[in-house]
């Protein structure tokens, strides 16, 4: 159809990923006033709004959302198209995670690909941008710990993890299978930032158990925070992932949850994508 013209829709799909004009415009090299009319056709043609100001932030509505979606399969369909047609061969395969998903989850899959000759490229960042990197086409696969994954993705679960507390092999605890959540009363704990969902779980479930503590570090990267615990600072609130210093254990913690990690990758994308995401997930650690 005319209305769902390829490049009308792909204005409307870039302008969905930023629900702002100014930059939708800048990435697409076209001025507001083009992309107003863009769109408004587009809205016309459907007889829908598909967007609307809810305060100072503009959101799509429901017939927006579909559309979106519908322009992001689109995209999809033709990156499919023109990968079948001319291979990988002429670009890497780009995984984006956080640094500790890589250095502690894919790193001997990823290993595992390039001894295969798959060629790749890495970018390192938090779940959320991750994500957003998969959604606009920047990134292949992405890997992480992500929550309410957009329809329009499809999700794959490689590993879970229980939670530990790192402490010396010498420590009391070192002699159990586990702990409770209650045993961390009154400590001093070396933990991830606030941002992080895992830290927003345990202060949710601490207080819920009323268990006191208090933070003696934060520390963003699990290798930094496990070096801080093997200086002696405090024990560490981490994932059974993680690479644990000589001379220390990482003890279950019963009654925080275990972290699950997926990977994610566009509807319709290439075999070679599902394919990697696959082997992938048989080399984790």
């Amino acid at each position: 159809m005319e209305v769902l013209g390829s490049d009308a829709v792909r204005a409307f799909g870039v302008f969905a990923d930023r629900l702002n004009f100014t930059t939708a415009a800048r990435f697409l090299h076209i001025s507001q006033p083009a992309l107003h009319v863009k769109i408004r056709k587009l809205s016309k043609a459907l007889n829908e709004t598909l967007y609307e100001r809810n305060g100072r932030h503009l959101v799509l509505t429901p017939a927006g959302e579909a559309l979106a979606e519908f322009a992001q399969d689109e995209k999809a369909r033709v990156e499919h198209f023109m990968n079948a047609l001319k291979g990988f061969e002429n670009r890497p395969l780009v995984l984006a995670s956080g640094r500790g998903a890589f250095l502690n989850i894919v790193d001997l899959g990823v290993a595992a690909e390039l001894k295969r000759g798959t060629k790749l490229k890495f970018v390192l960042d938090d779940a959320i941008k991750t994500m957003a990197m998969v959604e606009q086409g920047k990134a292949d696969v992405a890997v992480g710990v992500f929550e309410r994954v957009p329809s329009r993705l499809c999700i794959t679960p490689i590993a879970s993890y229980p939670q530990i507390v790192v402490v010396p092999r010498t420590h009391s605890w070192a002699k159990h299978q586990s702990i409770q959540i209650r045993d961390l009363e009154g400590l001093s704990l070396a933990v991830p930032p606030i941002s992080w969902p895992q830290r927003q779980t345990l202060e949710r479930v601490l207080r819920d158990a009323g268990v006191d503590w208090e933070v003696a570090v934060e520390a963003e990267g699990w290798d930094l925070l496990l070096h801080l615990t093997k200086l002696g600072v405090a024990p560490a609130i981490a994932n059974a992932c993680v690479h644990i210093p000589v001379g220390f254990i990482g003890v279950p913690i019963k009654g925080l949850p275990t972290v699950e990690y997926s990977a994610l990758m566009r509807r319709g994308a290439s075999s070679v994508v599902s394919s990697f995401i696959h082997r992938l997930k048989e080399n984790v650690r």
